[in-house]
């Protein structure tokens, strides 16, 4: 019998949920199911609520002629033939042992194939990409070829309905599939008020997360983008690496290298599966916001766009390097897992509002005082970012805000500032801590990778990258995707299965934590005071910039091309944290605990347009089974948050340092080029490679990465100063082969777990 039509079923399926929805909600999921009033029958498929068979039948024919027992004009035919009965769901495979297999049967004369079954069709598309949000092509609608498709395509190039077509036509793309389809497109007010559940945000941004964009959807560039325009101008270049590539779209160079985030953070190791016969292993199947391998390392170059950012060019020139430098890439970094990254993000909010407010202090103090210089030890839990000093000068204002060195009203001595940004901003993302929250990350990584151009970087219905497509990526859509990399479960550390591994495991702690000394920066352990963690809206945040005094509220949210893993901000433009931090100071708090108690509540209501417990301990969040399991906590909330960091930058010496430094999400703000963020380890066990470009292939490998004499080091990087680990390489080496050993299991033992509901596929411990 013909197929059914999915998206129908979709539609029908949902019902219960979408009738406990506001009328005026319901109606809008309706229109976007493309479901036309009346069609209670599609395709050979009688539904419930029709009153007799007949009646089913009868409107079967109506809407498909070819169906069995329908005859060319729509009627049907005198004694049809019987649906066929449903396909039922598969049961639950049981845990008992297979039952030894049968004889094999005589062989018997070919039969006619019969009709793929509904998971088939939905794992099967004839042009090999995804219907839509079904999967499947329904088989009464073909798609037009040649000229008469042209002549049947709106303005967006989608396919119309045909009057004289022999079933309803829903919308779809003309000449490809997109993974932006209507029934996964959201906007912000969508997840505002609540028309969708946690649930639904996360499955959304998953899909965003897994699905490869297309040309249609927005991927790549036109002509006129700003890496296009500069790589067709290199080959016309003789001599140039591009010249012999006039043919080739997409080169994997400084972004536009791959379909979506799958492709690069799919790894979370490898484990004995339920169905193996031996002690082989395999790669698990919950790969999905695992790490990357080699193959898939960054390559980026910001010379390949049109217009490089200036501060990258200064650099060159102040160093000898000429801006016309035909190099491949400057920067190579490998992907890591997005695993526990809400933790992350809210241990830095709470260690940027501390360090504020140490510097207020010294502000206060110094403008009570004038002439006499007061400084302060900035820590943050446990954490020692320095020493920041201040004097009133005679004359000048009393602000507070800015980056140091910047207060017309103070002398500043940032001299001693160390492992952060000179704005007091603990970033806690990519290998140089360079994006101050998981949103402007995934901002920035749309448009590097796959060219697909956020609205909330590139307003106004613009086409920034001509191509033709505009409002690629709403601004509801960028909050699904973070919340999805925000709410992924954490790492863990594995528990030992009898008392010679714990007895092993306890002693590899005892030499990361003391005798290797790696635990002076890779912290085991730091205390999150509160669970709630927010995505700001963009939207709402440019109603709190206008807001404020002296602040650049309009103009573009990204400077240069707006092209990058980590955009800046242009100068004088807040950043989502320091309004953050700007509540805490309207709120008066005079204490840490106060600051951080304000904080909480900033995040859930001042710019937090969309905030949840990191916890999960709500019985109405039906989070993803990827979002567990949680990590413990406390009766007031709080969370001890096995990092494995410091969440601060350290020198790493010659052999890791890059060619040139790297500018934060602000602008005029750089990171030189041996500084690195402490990399988190939890995860550690299960993600390889490692180090920020993927050179280490095994945790013995990346431990003597840190050091000073593991490489051929050049004249200019010979300047350099030492690595700041050199002392921890030096006692790993002297240690015994056995406690050498104990470290590597230990931190082996630092692992993703496995995701709940395809636990009983993985034979190994989580």
């Amino acid at each position: 019998m013909p197929r059914p039509n999915t998206k129908l079923l979709t539609f029908v399926r949902a019902w219960p949920r979408l009738a406990s929805k506001p009328a005026d909600l319901r109606t809008a999921h309706y229109l976007r199911a493309g479901v036309v009033v009346g069609a209670l029958a599609f395709g050979g498929l009688a539904l419930d609520g029709l009153s007799t068979p007949a009646a089913s039948q009868s409107l079967t024919c109506m809407f498909n002629p070819d169906a069995p027992g329908c005859d060319s004009g729509g009627s049907v035919l005198p004694n049809p033939q019987p649906p066929s009965p449903p396909i039922q769901p598969q049961q639950p495979q049981s845990n008992q042992p297979p039952a030894p297999p049968a004889p094999p049967a005589p062989p018997s004369p070919p039969s006619p194939p019969s009709p793929p079954s509904q998971g088939q069709d939905q794992a099967q598309n004839q042009d090999g990409g995804q219907d839509g949000a079904t999967g499947v092509r329904p088989s009464v609608v073909k798609r037009r070829s040649g000229d008469d498709q042209d002549q049947n395509q709106d303005s967006n190039g989608v396919q119309a309905a045909d009057s004289h077509a022999s079933a309803p036509v829903f919308p779809r793309p003309a000449d490809a599939t997109r993974s932006l389809v209507p029934l996964v497109r959201v906007s912000q007010q969508d997840i505002e008020t609540g028309a969708l559940s946690f649930r639904e945000i996360q499955e959304i941004g998953r899909h965003l997360f897994t699905q490869p964009f297309t040309l249609r959807d927005g991927f790549g560039e036109g002509p006129g983008g700003a890496r296009i325009s500069k790589i067709d101008q290199l080959r016309n270049t003789p001599g140039s690496a591009f010249e012999f590539f006039p043919n080739v779209p997409f080169l994997r160079v400084h972004g536009l290298d791959s379909q979506n985030c799958l492709e690069c953070h799919n790894l979370t190791g490898v484990d004995q599966l339920t169905d193996s016969q031996t002690n082989a292993l395999s790669a698990r199947p919950d790969r999905v916001a695992g790490a990357g391998g080699m193959s898939v390392n960054a390559m980026i170059n910001p010379l390949l766009q049109a217009n490089p950012p200036g501060w990258l060019l200064d650099e060159m020139i102040s160093r000898g390097h000429s801006p016309n430098h035909a190099a491949t890439f400057m920067y190579l970094r490998n992907p890591p897992h997005v695993m526990g990254a809400g933790y992350t993000q809210k241990l830095a909010q709470e260690m940027t509002v501390d360090l504020l407010h140490l510097r207020e202090q010294v502000l206060q103090a110094a403008a009570s005082d004038p002439g006499n210089w007061y400084e302060v030890d900035l820590v943050s839990k446990g954490v020692n970012f320095g020493i920041y000093a201040a004097l009133k000068r005679p004359s000048g204002g009393n602000s507070v805000e800015g980056v140091c060195g910047e207060l017309s009203g103070f002398e500043e001595d940032c001299s001693a500032v160390d492992g952060v940004s000179l704005d007091f901003v603990v970033r806690p993302f990519q290998w140089k801590g360079i994006a101050s929250n998981m949103r402007n990350f995934v901002r920035d990584a749309l448009n590097f990778h796959f060219g697909m151009q956020p609205v909330e970087a590139f307003p106004g219905n613009s086409d920034a990258d001509q191509d033709g497509v505009h409002n690629e990526m709403s601004v509801g859509e960028v909050t699904a995707l973070t919340l999805f990399a925000l709410s992924n479960r954490p790492p863990l550390e594995r528990a030992a299965s009898n008392q010679v591994e714990a007895s092993l495991l306890a002693r590899g702690r005892q030499v990361f934590e003391q005798d290797a000394e790696c635990a002076s920066c890779h912290k085991t352990s730091l205390r999150m005071y509160s669970p709630y963690v927010g995505i700001h809206n963009p939207e709402n945040f440019q109603q709190e910039i206008a807001s404020l005094e002296e602040s650049a509220a309009d103009g573009p949210a990204v400077v240069d091309d707006g092209v990058g893993l980590g955009v800046a901000s242009p100068k004088g433009r807040p950043l989502p944290i320091d309004l953050l931090v700007a509540q805490t100071r309207k709120d008066g708090a005079q204490s840490e605990s106060a600051a951080q108690e304000s904080l909480d509540t900033a995040v859930r209501e001042l710019i937090g347009s969309y905030a949840f417990d990191l916890n999960m301990v709500d019985p109405a969040v039906d989070a993803l089974p990827a979002s567990y399991p949680r990590l413990p906590f406390y009766s007031d909330g709080s969370v001890d948050v096995p990092l494995f960091s410091d969440l601060k930058r350290h020198r790493m010496g010659a052999c890791l340092a890059d060619i040139f430094g790297q500018q934060v999400d602000r602008e005029g703000l750089l990171v030189e080029r041996d500084f690195y963020l402490t990399r988190p380890l939890w995860g550690v066990g299960n993600t390889a490679p490692y180090m920020h470009d993927g050179r280490a292939l095994s945790l013995r490998d990346a431990i003597l990465a840190h050091a000073d004499d593991t490489c051929r080091i050049s004249a200019e990087n010979a300047s350099l100063p030492p690595s700041e680990a050199n002392a921890s390489v030096a006692a790993f080496r002297r240690l015994s082969e056995q406690d050498q050993a104990a470290l590597i299991v230990f931190l082996q033992s630092l692992r993703i777990p496995v995701e709940p509901s395809l636990a009983p596929a993985v034979q190994g411990r989580p």
